[in-house]
């Protein structure tokens, strides 16, 4: 698993290298900010049924750069122990990514692309229950695939899948989808200046 991720962000690098030769893409960076926030539901883990993962929320901020999008996001979601003897954990995740963007008709957008962060572990009643933290922090990598399509001048809706991999002692896999509603705006000149 650690080849592929790997193999992955091999890939993101070579693109990132390609878009950042083309002058047209340098004078799309930081153009316009897109906000989003909305439900991050689950479609699949590796927890064996330990633990049930509930529906959570997410938000996310992203801009185009050298010919695609890069993120900062961040993911809030419980996982409830459905009875089993360890303790229910809260799970918030920060993450960076960035992915090729392609515009289609209308305005649609379908973004494919690479994300790395880090995910905490916050464990309730975990006194309880032999050998677990309070608190327990790990790398995580993965790949997602948006789709944005737009539903007013600056709103839009926003799906997303998401697979992270969390570099835990016994690797866990989690996918998720993730809905919701993104507002654009253009960055104001001195930001643009500031972060070019």
């Amino acid at each position: 698993m650690r080849i592929d991720v790997g193999v992955a962000f091999m890939a993101l690098t070579v693109a990132t290298n390609v878009c950042w030769a083309q002058g047209d893409a340098r004078t799309q960076n930081f153009k316009t900010i897109s906000v989003v926030g909305g439900v991050d539901l689950p479609l699949a883990d590796s927890y064996e049924g330990v633990w049930d993962v509930l529906p959570g929320g997410y938000g996310r901020a992203s801009t185009s750069f050298y010919g695609g999008r890069m993120h900062l996001a961040i993911h809030v979601y419980d996982n409830d122990n459905e009875g089993q003897p360890v303790p229910d954990f809260l799970v918030v995740q920060g993450e960076a990514g960035w992915g090729f963007a392609l515009q289609l008709p209308a305005d649609v957008e379908v973004v494919g692309g690479a994300h790395m962060g880090a995910i905490r572990f916050r464990f309730r009643d975990n006194e309880q229950f032999e050998g677990f933290l309070q608190d327990e922090t790990e790398w995580t990598a993965g790949l997602f695939a948006r789709l944005q399509v737009p539903i007013g001048r600056r709103i839009a809706g926003v799906s997303e899948i998401q697979w992270s991999h969390v570099f835990t002692a016994e690797p866990i896999s989690l996918t998720r989808l993730q809905i919701g509603l993104s507002f654009a705006f253009s960055s104001p000149e001195w930001l643009r200046g500031f972060l070019q």
